[in-house]
């Protein structure tokens, strides 16, 4: 894994130094646990980290960097998460959509917004974008079945080919720390409204609920809902960053209370 860049062990100060420091006190501990075709994949914090890394220098490399906004549409995936991490690492901002809100509202929202830099899950969400006449400087899309055959090529990035480039230490972006690490946006009576949630108000109520509940590395939590909500980043990222428990994701939001098993 390449040189992880920019924090201290006594106090991170934000959520993708919290992800780095678990990397390097307990890089080989099982971080997340992923349901895929009926098999739980399982990361390791080390393994996280190196992905995080990977997708940051290919996002620095096409134009993202301080200041920016990651545009995710997706139901709960392991790579949503990621990508939020890898975001907020170049000192950008992750604005979060969950797919199955009302998509007339939804397209109207994105049209508004016209996003420079999305996320999304695949075919249905590309076909959001396309009715919202977006047209992103990056794209990158996680499940490729039944993209559009319009859409074109130059545009669209698959997400597993974006972090399957091996980033030496050198090619490491170094990190940057911004106050805001969340932005949700909702359609006002006005135009698009949002919401920020800084980095520190994250892991001040992260922290809290871990000593309330006595959280450690020996606890799971399930990923059972869309991370499109500030409840969501605040009642599960931060604390999962900060006690370090395993994040487990269902195969899909129809089969969760199976997978909870």
């Amino acid at each position: 894994m390449g040189t992880l860049t920019g924090t201290h062990d006594d106090s991170p100060s934000s959520l993708h130094q919290w992800l780095q420091r678990q990397a390097r006190r307990h890089g080989a501990d099982v971080a997340l646990r992923h349901k895929h075709l009926g098999i739980w994949q399982v990361r390791t914090w080390g393994q996280l980290a190196d992905e995080v890394q990977r997708l940051a220098a290919a996002l620095q490399a096409r134009g993202f960097s301080v200041g920016a906004t990651l545009t995710i549409i997706s139901r709960p995936r392991p790579q949503a998460l990621l990508a939020a991490l890898a975001a907020q690492w170049l000192g950008g901002v992750a604005s979060l959509f969950d797919p199955l809100e009302p998509a007339p509202e939804q397209t109207q929202l994105l049209g508004a917004l016209q996003p420079d830099f999305v996320l999304v899950e695949g075919a249905e969400e590309i076909l959001r974008l396309q009715a919202a006449s977006v047209t992103a400087q990056v794209l990158v899309y996680l499940d490729p079945r039944g993209l559009p055959q319009a859409l074109p090529a130059v545009q669209a990035l698959d997400y597993a080919t974006l972090v399957a480039h091996q980033s030496t230490a050198s090619q490491a972006p170094p990190t940057y720390a911004q106050p805001t690490a969340f932005v949700f946006f909702r359609q006002g009576a006005q135009g698009p409204e949002q919401q920020c949630l800084s980095h520190a108000e994250l892991l001040q109520d992260g922290e809290r609920l871990v000593t309330r509940e006595a959280l450690g590395r020996q606890d799971e939590a399930l990923a059972a809902r869309a991370f499109a909500s500030g409840g969501q980043a605040r009642y599960l990222l931060a604390p999962w960053l900060v006690a370090g428990f395993c994040l487990n994701f269902p195969e899909s939001l129809a089969t969760r209370d199976r997978d909870r098993r």
